[in-house]
């Protein structure tokens, strides 16, 4: 019995539309989503392809403590790189702060700390 051609092409449309189907089903059961949990995902990345990421990834540890806001990670960071280079003139036996040095190292915190007597 030969099919006719407009009876084939449907079911080749179906057959494709189930494929579609099976591989959402299979994400869906591998990722442990719902239908909604998907259709909000593919919708944030959308807007990513589309407009580009406009906001830092925030990662936050499994103890459960919250990240560190920007002004305290400066000021750790400023109260770190003024700490290093009173201990590194100290150890010089300067008398006077290194201002250069510290300013070198509060704009680029792996910046090389050198100090030198003038």
């Amino acid at each position: 019995i030969a099919m006719s051609t407009g009876f084939a092409r449907f079911f080749l449309i179906l057959r494709s539309v189930l494929f579609i189907v099976d591989f959402i089903l299979l994400v869906l059961s591998t990722g442990g989503l719902s239908l909604h949990e998907l259709g909000g995902e593919l919708k944030g990345a959308y807007e990513v392809m589309r407009r580009g990421e406009d906001k830092k990834t925030v990662i936050v540890p499994l103890t459960g403590e919250m990240p560190k806001s920007r002004e305290d990670a400066a000021a750790e960071r400023a109260a770190r790189a003024a700490f290093e280079v009173v201990q590194a003139a100290q150890q010089g036996r300067f008398a006077e702060l290194p201002i250069v040095a510290l300013g070198q190292r509060l704009v680029r915190p792996t910046a090389p700390l050198r100090i030198e007597r003038l």
